[in-house]
C-alpha cells in the first residue's frame, strides 16, 4: 500500500516540514507521486523515516545518513544501541550525552546544561569535549534549525551557553607571556562563531596565545590586531556562507593588508571559495585534526 504525507509524518514521528527537507536537500527518498503531484509513500519509505529519526535523536547528522538504504540504518541503529547498553561506566556514550543536550536546549535548561558542562569538564580532557561532544552537537542543531525542528531561539540559547564555557576553558589554560600568538576569528558575514571559539580553545591548549576577536570582524580589524601581536597565523572560520562575493572580496582585501601572514580559513565552501583561496595563497583546511597539525608548535 502507498500511504500520504499525513500518514507518513504520523507513522515515522517526523513532521510534514522535516519530511519534505530531507528530500528535498539529502534526497532521503523519492517517493510516488499522484497524478496531481501529491506524495505517496511505500512501508519501505516509512520505515526509513523512522531509522533515520531515531538515528538523528541519537546523535548522527542526517547529510552523513540520509542516502542509506534501510538495511544500512537498521545496522547502524543496531550498532549504536549495542554500544549504548555494553559500554563500561569508565567511559562516555558520546551520541547519548548529544542527545541529552539537545533534549535540554529544547526545554531551555541552562541550569542542567552547565551543570553537565562542568561534569564533562572534570572527567574529560578539552579535546575529547570540543570535538566529541560540543562540536557534532552543533552541527546537529544547525541541522534541525535549518529543517525546522528547532526554532532560533534554541540555536541563540545554546550558542550563548557552550560559547561562555568555551571562553572559561581557554582562559583556565597558563600560557607564558613569551608564547607565540595566534589570531582566531569569523570575518565580516559570519556571525556563527561556536567552531572559531573551539580553535582559540584547541590553539591555547597546544601552546599558543591565542587572541580570540569574536564573530564578524572587518578586514582591516583583524589586519591590525595580527600586526599589532605579531601572530604566527590568522584562523578564519566560514559556516554557511551566504553570499560567496563578500566573503571572496574580504579575504582579498585581508590578504592585501597581511602579505606575508599566514591565513588559514576553516568550514564549509564551496569549491568556488576554495579555488580563490588558493589563487591569494590562503590555505584551506578541511579539519579540524588537519588545522591543529599545521599550527603544532615545534
Amino acid at each position: 500500500m502507498n500511504y500520504t504525507i499525513d500518514i507518513a509524518a504520523q507513522r515515522s514521528g517526523l513532521t510534514k516540514n522535516v519530511i519534505r527537507a530531507w528530500e528535498l536537500r539529502y534526497k532521503a527518498l523519492l517517493p510516488l507521486r499522484t497524478d496531481s503531484n501529491r506524495r505517496l509513500y511505500t512501508e519501505e519509505d516509512i520505515e526509513k523515516l523512522k531509522l533515520l529519526n531515531d538515528l538523528t535523536h541519537q546523535g548522527f547528522r542526517i547529510g552523513s545518513i540520509a542516502n542509506l538504504s534501510n538495511e544500512e540504518l537498521k545496522y547502524l541503529f543496531d550498532k549504536s544501541i549495542k554500544e549504548q547498553k555494553n559500554v563500561r561506566s569508565d567511559n562516555d556514550n558520546y551520541n547519548e550525552i548529544i542527545s541529552k543536550f539537545i533534549k535540554l536546549t529544547k526545554e531551555f535548561d541552562e541550569r542542567k546544561i552547565r551543570q553537565s558542562l562542568d561534569d564533562l569538564n572534570v572527567r574529560l580532557p578539552k579535546k575529547i569535549i570540543i570535538t566529541e561532544i560540543i562540536l557534532p552537537l552543533f552541527q546537529i542543531i544547525g541541522d534541525m534549525w535549518r529543517d525546522g525542528r528547532l526554532r532560533i531561539s534554541h540555536e541563540h540559547f545554546a550558542t550563548a551557553i557552550f560559547k561562555n564555557f568555551l571562553l572559561d576553558m581557554k582562559e583556565s589554560e597558563y600560557i607564558t607571556e613569551y608564547a607565540p600568538k595566534i589570531i582566531v576569528c569569523t570575518p565580516v558575514g559570519q556571525h556563527h562563531e561556536l567552531a572559531a571559539t573551539a580553535i582559540a580553545v584547541l590553539a591555547t591548549t597546544i601552546g599558543y596565545n591565542t587572541i580570540y576577536l569574536g564573530a564578524n570582524v572587518p578586514s582591516e580589524d583583524i589586519a591590525s590586531a595580527a600586526n599589532q601581536s605579531n601572530s604566527k597565523y590568522v584562523i578564519l572560520s566560514i559556516i554557511y556562507p551566504e553570499n560567496d562575493s563578500i566573503i571572496i572580496n574580504n579575504l582579498k582585501k585581508l590578504r592585501s593588508y597581511l602579505p606575508e601572514t599566514d591565513i588559514l580559513v576553516g568550514g564549509n565552501l564551496k569549491n568556488e571559495i576554495i579555488s580563490h583561496l588558493s589563487d591569494m595563497k590562503i590555505e584551506y583546511i578541511n579539519s579540524l585534526d588537519s588545522l591543529l597539525k599545521r599550527i603544532e608548535i615545534s
